[in-house]
């Protein structure tokens, strides 16, 4: 989560573990509780990285988020004052790498389903990427797939989804160019979802990018 807060972590042998203790009220879009200026909300997280062979790992996480902002019955993510019964929500994810090529996957659950929509919110993302070179400098190209479903299925407001293929160019040590294709389905924004969201919106954008560090 996006927010204030203070943690503490350790990591040894390929196992990190760390613990934040949050600001309450609300943060960036997803934590949430009662009341700001007091350490009611936290966060955790675990990570175990282990090397299979040469130029091998695989890596198994998980983490925890005591309160979210899916616990009002209004939907709606600006107005602090809008909860209900505490809902926390749980992530487990994944990353294989096997020389040049990079595989992870991730999954985020609430435990309890959103009043709004009487469902669980749940969002999960596929990747993969693989390291090359293009006259002689480093080329990554990637491929992502997420979803979101916070809505029966069939209704308007069901998911959101989203693909994404990129390539990440860095032709200097101090230039680095990357270009992204996304295609996304469906609208569901949290703000009124039930009454303004259509699940037949496509949007197709390109994104072209330069970072020069001087």
């Amino acid at each position: 989560p996006l927010g204030e807060g203070a943690g503490i972590g350790a990591s040894q042998d390929g196992l990190t573990v760390n613990i934040t203790a949050l600001n309450g009220s609300r943060g960036i879009r997803v934590m949430d509780s009662e009341e700001k200026g007091h350490l009611n909300n936290f966060a955790t997280n675990m990570r175990y990285e282990m090397p299979l062979a040469d130029d091998v790992t695989w890596a198994v996480g998980g983490g925890f988020l005591y309160g979210t902002v899916y616990d009002g019955s209004v939907a709606e993510h600006t107005n602090p004052q809008i909860f209900g019964p505490r809902n926390s929500a749980w992530d487990a994810n994944t990353q294989l790498v096997l020389g040049p090529w990079i595989f992870e996957a991730e999954i985020a659950r609430t435990r309890n389903p959103w009043p709004v929509t009487n469902e669980n919110v749940t969002a999960w993302r596929t990747e993969a990427a693989h390291d090359l070179t293009w006259i002689g400098q480093p080329l990554r190209a990637s491929a992502s797939f997420s979803e979101g479903t916070q809505g029966p299925g069939g209704s308007q407001f069901e998911f959101n989804r989203q693909f994404v293929a990129g390539l990440r160019y860095i032709p200097h040590p101090n230039v680095t160019m990357t270009f992204e294709y996304v295609r996304s389905t469906g609208f569901a924004p949290l703000i009124d979802i039930t009454t303004v969201s259509d699940r037949s919106v496509i949007q197709n954008s390109f994104i072209l990018g330069l970072v020069l560090a001087i």
